[in-house]
């Protein structure tokens, strides 16, 4: 699994919304009342004229920077929302919402302890913050704290027990210690809540297909990339299904459409490698193997899987050399594991 990809959605599932405004005491909180009501109305344009407006008026007033924050992050602007999002703790310290914010920032650029401390922070501030501990759930499974996450999850579903994020976080902490069948469960509450959430689909079908059920699986992928079509992990995940049903054709269109939407997608390289030696053809493997390790030097079955593929041609030495670094990153590779 790409957890790179289930964060992200994690990021977009985070909750965070835009405040309302004080009564317009002065004209910064006008110009930011005015912003939110063209935000909601999709006019991201005027919204963020407007704060952009606020804040020359009144450099301190930190609902502006906030609520700008949270329509840069919806609008893939990271780092300045990361940039608006410290301004309104550095002017209000004790806003939940803006330390909540700042984490789901940290946690997407990989800064998972500094996520966990203002996740801390804004549930010390609020203990009833339940996408707070949805959010540091997601924190914790980034760390392999996997028992924190799950109490995380219960406490934000305890307090809005509609909050599909944590029921998805905690499908993933169940995916993750193989309790396919709870996983199954909590994809399907996420779905029923969020029936336009696509990464809900394509991981609840990598689940139905670790439960045997590759009809079901193959229904998943499809639904969710009705919702997105440019959802790499479904055509990756599918491609897999495809393959555990003798298609292997389809399985290579599938790794085909995830390389050409994300062309480093080191696994979609191996996993088209493996069919297209599997098919003779070992040069075209190779190029895929090759294409995988740039990629993710680190990738241990691609080098294995080269080395199959430079056996097939006879290249013993090649092989060898690739055998021997599959082993140095997984000894579980080695030849006499095999």
């Amino acid at each position: 699994m790409k957890m790179h990809s289930y964060m992200a959605a994690a990021v977009l599932m985070a909750g965070i919304c835009f405040t309302t405004c004080a009564p317009a005491a002065d004209s910064a909180a006008a110009l930011t009342t005015a912003a939110n009501a063209k935000k909601a109305k999709g006019d991201w344009d005027g919204a963020l004229a407007g704060y952009n407006q606020a804040i020359q008026l009144n450099a301190k007033y930190e609902p502006a920077y906030y609520n700008r924050a949270v329509g840069e992050a919806e609008h893939g602007m990271f780092d300045q929302a990361a940039s608006d999002f410290d301004k309104a703790v550095a002017l209000n310290p004790k806003d939940a919402q803006a330390l909540n914010g700042r984490g789901i920032m940290k946690s997407g650029r990989g800064d998972i302890d500094g996520a966990l401390a203002d996740f801390d922070a804004a549930i010390g501030l609020d203990p009833n913050y339940s996408k707070a501990y949805g959010n540091r759930a997601t924190a914790k499974l980034a760390k392999g704290d996997f028992d924190g996450a799950l109490e995380d999850c219960r406490s934000s579903i305890k307090f809005d027990p509609a909050n599909a994020k944590s029921y998805f976080t905690r499908a993933m902490v169940e995916t993750a210690q193989g309790d396919h069948t709870g996983a199954l469960l909590d994809y399907n509450k996420t779905i029923q809540l969020e029936p336009k959430f696509a990464t809900a689909f394509a991981a609840r079908g990598l689940v139905k297909h670790e439960l045997g059920d590759l009809h079901g699986a193959m229904a998943d992928y499809d639904s969710a990339l009705e919702i997105d079509p440019k959802l790499t992990d479904a055509y990756f995940f599918r491609g897999r299904t495809k393959e555990a049903m003798k298609d292997l054709d389809g399985a290579v269109a599938d790794y085909s459409k995830a390389i050409e939407i994300d062309p480093k997608y080191s696994k979609a390289y191996n996993n088209r490698g493996n069919i297209k030696d599997a098919k003779g053809d070992h040069n075209g493997a190779i190029a895929d193997f090759t294409s995988a390790v740039q990629i993710d030097p680190k990738l241990a079955e691609a080098f294995y899987n080269r080395g199959i593929a430079k056996h097939g041609l006879g290249d013993e030495t090649g092989a060898n050399a690739d055998f021997k670094h599959a082993a140095e990153l997984d000894p579980s590779l080695a030849p006499d594991k095999q």
